[in-house]
């Protein structure tokens, strides 16, 4: 199969993804959360997978992403921007994305060390 182009119409991504799994609590604007693990993280976004019925989110919405990276949560504004019947895609906010990225990255590198 050939390789996708970045700005093909199947594939829209602005960073390769990576099968990492991390602890995600995604927290929606009316206070209730969605707890879950991430299936493919980049630095701009993720792909939370949960048991729980996301059939009330909707994409579009604003919530907060809190990342827990071996120990460390730390939290991003986010947008929905996919959703199934367990798994939800995010994109961080643009103003964090670099704080994000890091986050990613450090966890990473430490799996590899």
């Amino acid at each position: 199969m050939a390789d996708l182009l970045p700005d093909s119409p199947v594939d829209r991504r602005r960073c390769e993804r990576l099968d990492l799994q991390y602890l995600i609590v995604l927290e929606l604007g009316d206070g209730r959360e969605i707890i879950g693990r991430s299936r493919d993280i980049s630095l701009s976004g993720v792909l939370l997978s949960s048991g729980q019925s996301v059939e009330a989110v909707h994409v579009g919405d604003r919530a907060v992403l809190k990342l827990d990276v071996r120990g460390k949560a730390q939290a991003y504004a986010c947008q929905i921007t996919r959703v199934s019947t367990t798994e939800i895609g995010l994109e961080v906010d643009r103003k964090q994305a670099a704080a994000f990225g890091l986050q990613v990255t450090q966890g990473l590198l430490k799996r590899r060390l």
